[in-house]
C-alpha cells in the first residue's frame, strides 16, 4: 500500500485513473462515430441509426472498464509494497 494512503483512497485512485482514460477513449470514439456514420450509412445504404444502442454500447464499454479497473484495484491495497 502508498505510504499514508489508506485502502479506500488507493483504490478510488485507481478507479479515477481507469475510468479517466476510458471515458477518454469512449468520447473520442463517439466523435469519431458521429463523423463516419454519415458517410458509412451512405456507402450500405441505410436510412437511420439507432440513438439509444450507441449510448447502450458506450455505457457497456464504460462498465467493462469500470470492473476491469475495480478487479486490480481491489486487490493491489490488500499487498504490502514493502513485501514486492
Amino acid at each position: 500500500m502508498a505510504i499514508g494512503a489508506d485502502q479506500a483512497g488507493v483504490l478510488r485512485m485507481i478507479l479515477r485513473q481507469g475510468l479517466t482514460i476510458s471515458g477518454i477513449g469512449v468520447a473520442i470514439g463517439l466523435l469519431l462515430w458521429l463523423l463516419a456514420s454519415r458517410p458509412v450509412m451512405l456507402i450500405v445504404q441505410a436510412h437511420s441509426f439507432s440513438w439509444g444502442l450507441m449510448l447502450l454500447v458506450a455505457a457497456g464499454l464504460l462498465g467493462a472498464a469500470a470492473v476491469g479497473a475495480y478487479i486490480p484495484a481491489r486487490r493491489n491495497p490488500e499487498r504490502n509494497s514493502a513485501d514486492l
